[in-house]
């Protein structure tokens, strides 16, 4: 899964480009918001620890960006 950091680099559009041109709705490619980890290394967010497992068991690494979007103090 191709990730971004959080940060100030990203612009929708920048995000937007990392969705492949052979992306189709019989082979999607996923933008998937995600808290930032925290010093534990999880999601700070609940209810991204809450779908984190199912995410990691049915999104494929190679159909998928991760985009995280901050840490809680932001």
């Amino acid at each position: 899964m191709a990730l971004l950091p959080p940060g100030d680099l990203y612009t929708p559009e920048s995000i937007l480009r990392q969705i492949p041109s052979t992306a189709s709705k019989s082979d999607p490619h996923f933008l998937i918001f995600f808290a930032s980890p925290d010093d534990s290394g999880k999601p700070w967010c609940p209810d991204c620890s809450e779908v984190q497992t199912e995410v990691d068991r049915y999104v494929p690494d190679k159909n998928s960006t991760l985009v995280y979007v901050g840490s809680r103090a932001q």
